[in-house]
């Protein structure tokens, strides 16, 4: 018996071809996912807000007295308060 001729058939390049559909659809989707999310309103102030917000959690998870929990209530109000105060300056400059 002859064996039956198999047809040519090229795994690798079929490979090659769904890897690129991937890779492209993920470019896609990161480029549209980065459109929408993007904080214009995020700057220095509210990273530096936010940065001590963090700092003073940190101190207070550490050492829970009254004072660092005040401390960092403060922090906190005043960093969701800068963020608030420029996303809502961004949502009326687009409008």
């Amino acid at each position: 018996m002859t064996p039956l001729p198999t047809p040519s058939y090229d795994i690798n390049h079929d490979w090659q071809n769904l890897k690129q559909v991937i890779l492209e659809a993920a470019r896609e989707f990161e480029l549209s996912k980065d459109a929408k999310n993007a904080n214009h309103w995020w700057d220095e102030e509210c990273k530096r807000a936010i940065q001590e917000k963090k700092e003073a959690k940190g101190k207070c998870l550490i050492r829970k007295t009254r004072t660092n929990l005040d401390i960092y209530q403060q922090k906190r109000t005043k960093a969701n308060r800068i963020c608030r105060r420029k996303k809502k300056r961004m949502d009326r400059s687009e409008n």
